[in-house]
C-alpha cells in the first residue's frame, strides 16, 4: 500500500488555492495549511471542518513535514515565505499553480534552484478549470504533478504538458 502524501498547501485563500484545498478534501487527503492567523482560520472554519485540515501557522515546519508543496499565491505575496523555507524544500516537488497566465514562476525557480518546481497553469471560467498547462524540467516530476492532479478529480483531457 502506498505511503499517504503530505501536502503543504500555500495560499488556500486564493481562487486556486479555495479550488485545490476542496480537490483534496474531496480524495481524503488532509492538507497543511500554512500562515492561517486567527482571522483567516474564522474563515476558513465557515466552510472547512477543523478534522478535514491541519493548520500550521508556521511555513518552515509546515514545508519540512511535507512530501510536496503547492503555492497558489499571487507572486508579490510569497517572497516572505519562500525565504523562510529554502533550506527545507531542497529536492522537493514544488507545484507552483497560477491562472490565465499570471507571472511569477520564472521568479520562483530562481528562488527555490534546488526544488523541483513544475508550473501548472490554469484557465478558470466562473471558479472551473477548463484548462491546464503544464511545464516542468524534471520530466518524472510533471509527470507524477499529472498523475496526482487526475488522481484529485482533475479531466485528463484538459491537460496541456508543455
Amino acid at each position: 500500500m502506498k505511503q499517504p502524501i503530505s501536502i503543504a498547501l500555500i495560499g488556500c485563500f486564493s481562487p486556486l488555492g479555495k479550488i485545490m484545498l476542496n480537490q483534496l478534501r474531496l480524495i481524503g487527503i488532509r492538507p497543511l495549511l500554512i500562515g492561517c492567523n486567527d482571522e483567516e482560520l474564522a474563515k476558513l472554519s465557515d466552510y472547512v471542518k477543523e478534522d478535514e485540515v491541519e493548520f500550521n501557522t508556521c511555513p518552515r515546519d509546515a514545508c519540512w513535514e511535507a512530501d510536496m508543496v503547492i503555492v497558489a499565491l499571487h507572486e508579490t505575496h510569497w517572497h516572505k515565505i519562500v525565504e523562510m523555507v529554502r533550506d527545507v524544500v531542497i529536492q522537493k516537488p514544488i507545484i507552483c499553480l497560477k491562472f490565465d497566465n499570471q507571472n511569477g514562476a520564472e521568479s520562483l525557480k530562481l528562488a527555490l534552484p534546488y526544488s523541483k518546481l513544475v508550473v501548472a497553469d490554469f484557465s478558470l471560467e466562473n471558479m472551473e478549470m477548463t484548462e491546464i498547462s503544464i511545464m516542468g524540467e524534471v520530466d518524472d516530476v510533471v509527470t507524477d504533478t499529472v498523475e496526482w492532479l487526475e488522481g484529485i478529480g482533475l479531466k485528463k483531457n484538459s491537460f496541456i504538458i508543455r
